[in-house]
């Protein structure tokens, strides 16, 4: 569904991604790991063309997108869930899940289903998406991609600052999601939540992919992992 070959992007003159390859199957979960740093927040905002693809090539479903504006990109069927959540200030919480336009031949969740999936947000509607807590938040950054029905989701760090029931929870909704047919595609440091949810995990480091790891060996390496990524 996804593949990146030989990527590099830059902020100004610092050359941030240097060569990333990586690809990701229709209806896998798949972890790009790594420390603070080392480009993995980049790797999505490319993929989005929020950051330009200076080299290399970028196919969404057989098709190049790497010269593609962020909206067309999003339109094709890629939804992103930034690490800061994006939700609008001024908006309730059902103003913002129905901001977002439909993916077009997409598959987007009925509200009813939302609802069903996130009661919070369905006893919160009518409340300022802003006066939500955190992994509220979190929960309605994911249903409002989820309602656009796109067919691939971008995740950065969406545990990053929640409490650990409200990551379990988070993490439910991930293998739910999977279980609907949802590619994901997600940035962690939490390695114990990434081998809970994902099929497959790329170590990245100084900007390029450096090894492919099944969730069997990322379970059976998750000491010498942490200790990498100095958690």
């Amino acid at each position: 569904m996804l593949k990146l070959h030989d990527v590099h992007a830059y902020y100004d003159e610092s050359h941030v991604l240097r060569g990333v390859e990586l690809n990701v199957n229709p209806g896998e979960v798949v972890t790009l790991v790594g420390r603070n740093g080392v480009g993995k927040t980049t790797t999505l905002k490319t993929i989005m063309g929020i950051v330009r693809c200076r080299k290399g090539s970028i196919a969404f479903d057989g098709r190049p997108i790497e010269s593609l504006p962020s909206n067309a990109i999003a339109a094709a069927g890629i939804g992103f869930v930034p690490e800061e959540r994006g939700i609008m200030s001024t908006l309730s919480v059902a103003e913002n899940l129905t901001l977002p336009p439909l993916v077009r031949n997409g598959d987007g969740w009925p509200l009813e289903r939302i609802y069903q999936t996130f009661p919070i947000l369905k006893e919160r509607q009518r409340a300022v998406g802003t006066t939500l807590s955190g992994g509220e938040q979190q929960m309605l950054a994911i249903a409002r991609v989820l309602r656009t029905g796109a067919k691939l989701i971008l995740m950065d760090e969406p545990t990053e600052g929640l409490a650990p029931v409200i990551v379990e929870q988070i993490g439910n909704v991930i293998r739910e999601i999977k279980a609907h047919g949802v590619t994901i595609l997600l940035v962690e440091q939490n390695v114990r939540f990434a081998t809970g949810v994902a099929d497959r995990h790329y170590l990245m480091a100084h900007g390029r992919i450096i090894e492919a790891l099944t969730n069997a060996e990322m379970t059976s390496r998750e000491t010498e992992l942490l200790e990498h990524l100095g958690v």
